[in-house]
């Protein structure tokens, strides 16, 4: 081989080397470019659905809250209907109570009568005279 041939050959390799090289640099810089773009998309992609979690929660939230407002007005108003009904009750109980107690009392006067009849019939089914009418 000659010297001509030679440097070409070394040349080439020179070359072929310089071009390896170049797209090697090529390649991580559209590696790190690649890298860099899929980096921003992610992010991206997170704060749309972070975004995108917040309105749902919030929409969630609200209804929630209309949901729960809702129920506790209608508890509130159960227990404002069975302390009415409980009201009503107890102020029949309480009539209830005081006609017990005057027809207990009657009792106790008709019983009281009862008795002082029942006495003064024993009174005089004693006395000699009546008992020989009677007896």
């Amino acid at each position: 081989m000659d010297v001509a041939t030679v440097l070409v050959l070394l040349l080439g390799l020179v070359v072929g080397a310089a071009v390896v090289g170049l797209a090697t640099r090529a390649r991580l810089r559209q590696r790190d470019a690649f890298q860099a773009l899929a980096a921003e998309a992610l992010r991206q992609n997170n704060q749309s659905f972070l975004d995108l979690a917040r309105t749902s929660l919030g929409e969630f939230q609200k209804g929630a809250t209309a949901d729960l407002e809702g129920r506790q007005k209608a508890i509130n108003e159960v227990l404002t209907n069975m302390d009415g009904k409980l009201q009503a009750i107890e102020k029949e109980r309480h009539g209830h109570y005081e006609r017990l107690t005057e027809q207990l009392k009657a009792v106790g006067a008709a019983h009281e009568k009862l008795h002082a009849e029942t006495t003064n019939l024993v009174r005089a089914l004693r006395t000699p005279s009546v008992r020989g009418r009677w007896g």
